[in-house]
């Protein structure tokens, strides 16, 4: 198998797996009034408490924008709280309410009976390997995209150039 057909095999099977957890995401969260980017930030500050906007907005790989948006429409919600430093105006904080904590109480009860139920489905060796090879793949994706995003940086001109032709071939 070429590294092309390898690449594409990879990219099919990771737009699968991820359209079954996506879909299970979205349906959970709907049920709570969610969205999942909404459940992001949650399950985030549930985690690590208050946090400045910019570090969540690193930790869930979305802009600062975006997640500051994200967080008015929570917060006119009842789910979160944001609050400006005293010293630096500039930082905003935030935190999950109570609101919110009962939420992600509910979802953990709901966790943890699915997961009670099911534990014969991948035994501990099996789940090693699966990590070991999502972690393998993950790398092999970083460098993938890291490869690729350097040629498209040298072509850029050459691309744009072609792409600024009145003429197209056939």
């Amino acid at each position: 198998m070429t590294r092309e057909e390898l690449d594409a095999v990879l990219v099919a099977h990771c737009r699968g797996t991820m359209y079954h957890f996506h879909h299970m995401l979205e349906e959970t969260f709907d049920v709570f009034g969610l969205t999942p980017p909404q459940g992001a930030v949650l399950g985030a500050l549930h985690q690590q408490g208050e946090c400045p906007l910019t570090e969540l907005s690193q930790q869930l790989h979305v802009t600062k924008g975006a997640l500051s948006t994200l967080c008015k429409r929570m917060e006119a919600q009842g789910l979160i709280t944001r609050r400006r430093s005293k010293e630096d105006e500039r930082f905003v904080y935030i935190s999950i309410t109570p609101k919110s904590r009962q939420i992600l109480r509910i979802l953990a009860e709901l966790r943890q009976e699915f997961y009670a139920t099911r534990q014969d489905w991948v035994d501990e060796r099996s789940g090693e390997e699966i990590t070991q090879g999502m972690r393998w793949l993950e790398g092999y994706a970083e460098k993938t995209a890291d490869e690729f995003l350097q040629l498209l940086k040298e072509k850029k001109s050459e691309v744009q150039k072609a792409l600024s032709r009145e003429e197209y071939p056939q």
